[in-house]
């Protein structure tokens, strides 16, 4: 009848499992065992580098109160002229001058009542500044607030270094290092061979140490002190290694 006999389908059967046979001794075909991925070694590593900071980045600007929109406007654009003046008098390139922060906000007297009336508007015109003669980090911020008159603020400073990619590898060798120093004492304590890193994964990057940097307004002729401090590098690294 159109029915398959029994012979016929465990022919096929027996068929179907000779081509995969086929297949997996042509390399076409991966049979994985479960938990074959699972197996072997795993370890972390944690490297650490540090340098010296480059680049200084500090924010900062002019706030001006007024009755009205327009003077408080006009008084904060001429502050802050004279502030990007300063700055670029100092070295600093147009490139590394950008304005973070425009705002115009109504200041309210309120009543004991709780409803307030406008007294006055506030204008901020806040910029971010990228110093790359750091040592001249000082001055800059001397006279820029010397600049920005009563309507100078300063929001803050940080430091970084321009190109951190041989702290990056130093960070990376100690890494792999300590991870390895794990792996062969895991290995030796379980009395087993250690084989081939299989898999290596990295994270990690640049952490600003605290810096003991004094931002202040100068006065008279004592200059603002900065303390660059130094930048840590920490990459942490994931091996996983075979046993053989």
């Amino acid at each position: 009848g159109g029915e398959m006999s029994a012979k016929q389908i465990v022919a096929l059967l027996v068929g179907a499992v000779a081509l995969l046979a086929t297949a997996c001794s042509e390399g076409d075909t991966v049979v994985n065992t479960p938990g074959a991925e699972a197996s072997g070694i795993t370890v972390t590593g944690t490297g650490q580098a540090f340098g010296v900071p480059d680049i200084a980045l500090i924010t900062l600007g002019v706030q001006a109160e007024a009755a009205n929109v327009a003077d408080a406007r006009e008084t904060a654009a001429q502050r802050a002229q004279a502030v990007i003046d300063s700055v670029k008098a100092n070295g600093v390139a147009d490139k590394d001058i950008q304005t973070t922060q425009f705002d115009i906000q109504p200041q309210y007297d309120f009543s004991p009542t709780g409803r307030g009336a406008v007294r006055s508007y506030q204008v901020t015109n806040v910029l971010s500044i990228k110093v790359r003669k750091i040592d001249t980090t000082g001055k800059v911020l001397d006279d820029a607030t010397r600049a920005g008159g009563n309507n100078a603020v300063v929001r803050g400073i940080s430091f970084t270094i321009d190109d951190p990619t041989k702290l990056r590898e130093e960070a990376r060798a100690k890494a792999l290092a300590e991870a390895k120093t794990k792996a062969d004492q895991l290995a030796r304590d379980a009395g087993v061979k250690l084989g081939k890193p299989v898999s290596i994964t990295e994270g990690g990057g640049p952490v600003p140490l605290p810096a003991s940097a004094l931002v202040a307004p100068r006065t008279g002729d004592t200059s603002t002190p900065i303390q660059t401090g130094e930048l840590q590098v920490n990459i942490t690294v994931t091996v996983r290694y075979e046993i053989d």
